[in-house]
């Protein structure tokens, strides 16, 4: 096991971050997420493990990062499992999702459908979630609900419903 330590370099809290691990040996190379229990305060450190065959050096790279108020960061290295397309589609899916809800049940609906957003969204846009790969779609379409809780917590529901449709 490999314990890793996560500083929050930024002026922001974090919400969630993505990082990925490469290594020559192949069941050593993947990618992971991390959603601390609490945001991730600046200058705070998240500690998290994953299992290494421990045979070779494993080089790390954060790709993603989610902050409190719904503002990301991309890697902009190549082989990064997090890419803007991907979290624009899931976006894109989520907020439609959302409007929906909202145009037939109003707000507060839309509040009571976040925590099974990602389950809802999921099943009905599989085809652009293959096209753009799931954990970037899946950040994507945690990003919309990071957003929307944010905009209900600086102004209720107003605010909830402003977002949904300036977003789309």
């Amino acid at each position: 096991m490999l314990k890793l330590d996560f500083r929050n370099v930024s002026s922001k809290p974090i919400h969630s971050f993505s990082v990925s691990y490469y290594s020559p040996d192949p069941l050593d190379t993947g990618s992971f997420g991390c959603q601390p229990q609490r945001f991730l305060q600046p200058a705070h450190l998240e500690t998290t493990s994953i299992s290494s065959r421990g045979r070779d050096r494993l080089k790390f790279s954060v790709d993603f990062v989610q902050f409190a108020d719904g503002d990301v960061w991309y890697s902009d290295l190549p082989k990064t499992t997090v890419k803007l397309e991907g979290v624009r589609a899931g976006a894109q899916a989520a907020t439609k999702h959302l409007l929906s809800i909202l145009e037939s049940h109003g707000a507060a609906a839309v509040m009571d459908a976040l925590p099974r957003i990602r389950a809802d969204v999921y099943s009905r846009d599989f085809s652009t979630r293959e096209a753009f790969g799931d954990f970037g779609f899946y950040c994507g379409v945690t990003n919309t609900e990071v957003r929307v809780q944010h905009a209900y917590q600086e102004g209720g529901l107003s605010q909830v419903e402003d977002l949904l449709r300036r977003q789309h």
